[in-house]
C-alpha cells in the first residue's frame, strides 16, 4: 500500500484529478483519499521531526521508502521560489 500511496501522491501534487487518478493508479476514489490524507499527515510530520531538525533528506526518504523527488517535493510543497 505504501507505494501505491506514493504513486497516487506523486499524481496529486502533479495537479492530476481524482478520476484521472483513479485510472492511473487503478485505484478508488476512497482509496486515494485515503492515501492524500494520511501522505499529508506524513508530510506534517516529515518537517517537523526530521527536516527542521536537520536530518538530511536522502535519510528521510529512506526511511519511508520514498524516491528522493518526492520528498524534496513533499518537504518543498507551499514554499516560495528562491
Amino acid at each position: 500500500m505504501r507505494l501505491v500511496a506514493a504513486f497516487i501522491y506523486k499524481l496529486k501534487l502533479l495537479g492530476y484529478t481524482y478520476d484521472e487518478i483513479e485510472i492511473m493508479a487503478d485505484a478508488s476514489r476512497p482509496t486515494i483519499a485515503e492515501a492524500v490524507k494520511k501522505l499529508n499527515e506524513f508530510k506534517n510530520l516529515t518537517k517537523s521531526d526530521f527536516y527542521d531538525k536537520g536530518k538530511k533528506v536522502e535519510n528521510i526518504a529512506e526511511y519511508y521508502h520514498l524516491d528522493i523527488p518526492l520528498t524534496w517535493a513533499i518537504l518543498l510543497e507551499g514554499k516560495d521560489g528562491i
